[in-house]
């Protein structure tokens, strides 16, 4: 019945080991998404707000293929004029 990633972690301890989930974090987004039928980039660590996934490997964003494109600031990235 858990459907994120701190849920199954709280659940089965998965994810806190000495890696802490650096190996078994893709297996279980794929596990998640195979059980719940849920799109892995829907997969969130908490809940709403907190999904993992942006794209899939090999498709691109707008700001990756123009490279003069604005970033969206909901990519972590700090603006050009606020850049030293």
């Amino acid at each position: 019945g858990h459907d994120t990633l701190d849920g199954v972690k709280f659940y089965t301890r998965a994810q806190m080991g000495r890696c802490q989930g650096g190996f078994c974090t893709y297996r279980i987004l794929q596990i998640i998404a195979r059980e719940t039928g849920k799109d892995m980039l829907e997969i969130s660590k908490r809940g709403a707000g907190s999904e993992l996934l942006k794209f899939r490997v090999g498709e691109r964003s707008a700001f990756e293929t123009d490279p003069h494109a604005e970033i969206p600031a909901s990519a972590g990235e700090v603006s050009r004029e606020a850049r030293p």
